[in-house]
């Protein structure tokens, strides 16, 4: 190792990264679930996509600046996804994307505030543009 990597930032990075992994440690805790939990903290949020676009897509869902992929849909095909708790943090508002295969556009949702244990049902229509998004 050269003599930068003996610098005084140096070893505070490694005191700083250390300290962050005990810290991380001793807040996750116990690996049990948790009992006093509600049924509906428990459930997952689920976007159910019904597809009667021309083409298959690739559904995302969209937080703030970051995209989660969630799967592919086929044409003419209905699919339950759930989505990861770090997208669908209580209260956040996200939108989700439908990104035809093989075409340059992508087609967004409106905005939604992601509940826990929530279903959002979108309906992709032929003209993208007249498709509904609802919480059941």
């Amino acid at each position: 190792m050269g003599a930068s990597c003996r610098t005084p930032i140096f070893a505070s990075r490694i005191v700083l990264l250390a300290a962050t992994a005990l810290l991380a440690q001793a807040c996750a805790g116990t690996s049990g679930a948790n009992p006093f939990r509600t049924r509906i903290e428990r459930e997952p949020t689920v976007l159910e996509v019904d597809n009667r676009h021309w083409a298959d897509m690739t559904i995302s869902v969209r937080r703030g600046g970051s995209l989660v992929r969630l799967g592919l849909l086929t044409t003419n095909g209905s699919r339950r996804f759930n989505i990861p708790t770090e997208a669908a943090a209580a209260g956040m508002s996200a939108t989700f994307l439908a990104d035809p295969v093989g075409s340059g556009s992508i087609y967004e949702s409106p905005q939604v505030t992601l509940l826990a244990g929530e279903v959002y049902v979108w309906t992709l229509a032929v003209s993208v543009e007249q498709s509904t998004l609802v919480r059941r």
